[in-house]
């Protein structure tokens, strides 16, 4: 039987803390109808899974809903993120082939260098060592995979700061779909000029790479690229989802994870005793907080799903996050655990669209946070605020003190 509920995601109650929403829509059915955005809705973990295992059925084409602004840069091409079978397989094969030309694991030493680099900093280590209000989030959490992601790509690191703007602005068209900010047009606008920013950026490094060869990632995907699988704009568009995904999900969980651990200093203890936790506390993040909140599909057909006929052309939002505390999928859901296990939530996606840099997420995650605690074990959160958006939900400031 369908049932329906008008929730406003964008409302910053719910952008603060969306999980007694999550609970409210659970308790209501498994496919649920939001009035207000004309969508359904789908809290369970399984029936999540069903939709990432079916991409024929359920398709990542309503991206474009999520924000036209940034997506609008791209100029007509499609993205990894909102494109299909068999589209969708050029995109992934050439971007697999380069991130395992750049392999990951060659990455730690290059990652440890960017954490104590950034924790050495004079200025900053005075501050945080005297007792005095930091923000993390500008301070640490944007700067570790900003840095990173410029390394990798093989980009000047000066440009860093500008790159930070980019996606910034890119990302805060991410919103729920219904746009209710009286602010969304500048937003949107903003973004706009982000992206084509950016486009021109590295088109002028991806000609630079073709005259010059370097030891980098956007060479990499050059070279994967070798038998001229994708064009000029679907190289850009992936550079782009590369640059955008690589900054903005895991700053978001390196700042998910340091609130939570001060909220939990109990099991902030248990990583300070024993380092070889950490793996297990980054996942543990991902599945309590997520950062990917809605991952929007369409039906390409009549189907049904937990007991709903769907329509041809509905779009189905997976509530990605509420199916990380599904007490079906996870005992004790509610229950901060970073010795859970085993852990197979949803952040990095499922299926065909499985996050490519998930890995390199990881592996950035467990750095910053090892680096963090063995220096400042006992800090303190005096303030945090979210960032007006829902989508790809995450702190904008994490206010700490640590002397």
């Amino acid at each position: 039987m369908e049932k329906s509920l008008s929730i406003n995601f964008d409302v910053p109650e719910i952008i603060a803390d969306p999980f007694p929403v999550y609970e409210q829509i659970r308790a209501a059915g498994r496919v649920v109808k939001n009035e207000l955005l004309g969508t359904w809705m789908v809290p369970g973990y399984q029936d999540i899974v069903t939709m990432f295992t079916h991409p024929e059925i359920f398709s990542n084409s309503p991206y474009a809903m999520a924000g036209s602004g940034g997506l609008d840069a791209l100029r007509g091409n499609r993205m990894m993120m909102d494109s299909d079978p068999p589209e969708h397989g050029a995109l992934r094969r050439v971007a697999y082939d380069a991130f395992r030309r750049s392999s990951v694991a060659k990455l730690d030493k290059t990652i440890t260098e960017v954490v104590d680099s950034l924790l050495d900093e004079p200025a900053l280590h005075r501050r945080l060592t005297s007792g005095e209000e930091v923000d993390l989030m500008a301070a640490y959490c944007r700067q570790v995979p900003a840095t990173v992601i410029a390394l990798l790509l093989g980009v000047p690191v000066a440009d860093i700061p500008t790159f930070i703007v980019w996606s910034d602005d890119m990302s805060k068209v991410m919103d729920s779909g219904q746009h209710s900010s009286a602010e969304y047009m500048a937003t949107v606008e903003r973004a706009r000029h982000s992206g084509e920013a950016l486009w021109d950026y590295l088109q002028a490094q991806v000609d630079q790479h073709r005259a010059l060869e370097q030891d980098d990632l956007i060479n990499d995907l050059l070279v994967a690229n070798g038998n001229g699988i994708l064009d000029d704009g679907q190289i850009l568009a992936t550079l782009i989802l590369l640059l955008i995904a690589g900054n903005e999900t895991t700053t978001k969980l390196i700042g998910s994870g340091l609130r939570m651990f001060a909220e939990h200093p109990d099991q902030r203890q248990a990583l300070v005793d024993d380092p070889s936790l950490t793996p297990g506390a980054v996942d543990e993040v991902l599945r309590y907080q997520g950062v990917a909140a809605i991952l929007p599909r369409a039906a390409t057909v009549d189907t049904t799903l937990g007991g709903v006929d769907i329509k041809a052309g509905d779009i189905v939002l997976a509530l990605n996050v509420a199916a990380g505390r599904d007490p079906e999928a996870f005992p004790d859901p509610n229950r901060f655990d970073i010795r859970r296990t085993p852990n197979r939530h949803l952040a990095f996606g499922h299926g065909i669209h499985h996050c490519l840099g998930n890995q390199l997420a990881r592996l950035e995650a467990k750095i910053a946070f090892e680096g963090f605690l063995r220096r400042y074990p006992d800090y303190q959160v005096t303030s945090f605020e979210y960032a007006p958006v829902f989508l790809a939900r995450g702190l904008d400031h994490l206010v700490i003190t640590a002397g």
